[in-house]
């Protein structure tokens, strides 16, 4: 009764660490989706004002 329960405490706690290893995995591609973002954003600042400097 009580190896069973640790087996079972042990693969619940092996199944908690891979949903969080797959959670950080998953916030990991959000924050390089997010910087991705952020450098079309400034290349499209910078693109913006070549533009306005050109039109002067």
């Amino acid at each position: 009764m009580i190896i069973s329960h640790d087996i079972a405490l042990r693969a619940s706690q092996k199944s908690e660490v891979r949903s969080q290893k797959s959670e950080v995995r998953s916030q990991k591609s959000e924050v390089k989706s997010q910087k991705s973002e952020v450098r079309s954003q400034k290349s499209k600042v910078k693109s913006q004002k070549s533009e306005v400097r050109s039109q002067k």
